[in-house]
């Protein structure tokens, strides 16, 4: 492949057709058409050490045909605590899906594994937290749809595998010849005490 590095910077500019300002991007030029490149981004502070992002690579449009309608139908299944299923209608004339992946308000959009069929289990993720989802589909050499969104889809809480505390402190205080008041000192759970058995 073709690498392109040396980028003089990076700005806030409109750069996707989805019609989203993106917080970092920069618009390359003068490229070959249906090549493919590789790339990187590197930050740097000031008197300070930089960060490499991974390599990623995509491939310039030939310069003929016009890229995929968006897939339709972008949804989720059911989340367990560390998994959210997600899935979406096929695209005409596509060879493969870019899926991104944010915690919701972050900002910080993930690239995960392309796909070439119609869904996908993201794994791993954290229990208790909303994540958000974008999606286009994409054809080699020609180009990538727009971004469609899937919005606020959370994983469930954790299991909770610790059992509360012995409840102590048991008293009986007969009350009549049919009735005997029971108490106890409460116990205490990481999660809550939802009831006691007697």
């Amino acid at each position: 492949g073709t690498s392109s590095s040396n980028l003089s910077g990076y700005s806030a500019i409109r750069c996707d057709a989805g019609g989203n300002i993106l917080a970092h991007c920069v618009n390359l030029t003068g490229l070959s058409s249906n090549t493919l490149y590789y790339y990187k981004v590197t930050s740097c502070v000031s008197g300070g050490g930089c960060g490499e992002s991974p390599t990623y690579t995509f491939t310039s449009a030939s310069g003929g045909g016009s890229p995929p309608a968006a897939p339709t139908g972008f949804t989720n299944g059911t989340p367990t605590d560390t998994t959210i299923p997600l899935s979406w209608n096929a695209s005409a004339d596509t060879t493969h899906y870019a899926i991104e992946r944010e915690i919701a308000g972050s900002a910080n959009w993930t690239f995960l594994p392309n796909q070439t069929g119609t869904s996908y289990t993201d794994t791993g993720l954290a229990p208790s937290t909303t994540y958000n989802y974008r999606i286009r589909a994409c054809k080699e050499g020609t180009g990538c749809s727009s971004d469609v969104y899937l919005n606020s889809v959370s994983t469930l809480a954790p299991p909770d595998t610790t059992a509360p505390t012995t409840p102590t402190g048991l008293g009986a205080a007969p009350m009549s010849s049919s009735q005997i008041n029971l108490s106890w000192i409460a116990s205490t759970d990481n999660v809550g005490v939802t009831g006691y058995k007697i």
